[in-house]
């Protein structure tokens, strides 16, 4: 293997490496847990109707943790996309 073809083999390896590390880096923020107040100021709407919107099972889905409630920015981003759609999860 000649010099150039060696160097062209470690800047690919090293950009698929930064390229699969970017992809976990954006699969855990879309896993990271938002809370409700972080949810509502995203959306423009008061603490109050996202409670209201989760009780009557509206909005995005959310994960309860003991007595808390928790979105996960993958929901909210799914909820989004279809429009905000309204319905039972």
């Amino acid at each position: 293997m000649s010099i150039i073809n060696y160097r062209r083999s470690a800047i690919n390896d090293e950009a698929l490496r930064l390229a699969a590390e970017r992809q976990r880096a954006a699969e855990s923020d879309d896993l990271r847990l938002l809370s409700t107040q972080q949810v509502a100021k995203c959306l423009g709407k008061t603490v109050r109707t996202i409670e209201r919107w989760r009780k009557e099972r509206i909005g995005p889905k959310p994960i309860q943790i003991g007595t808390r409630f928790h979105y996960t920015r993958r929901g909210l981003k799914q909820w989004e996309d279809s429009g905000g759609a309204i319905g039972g999860w």
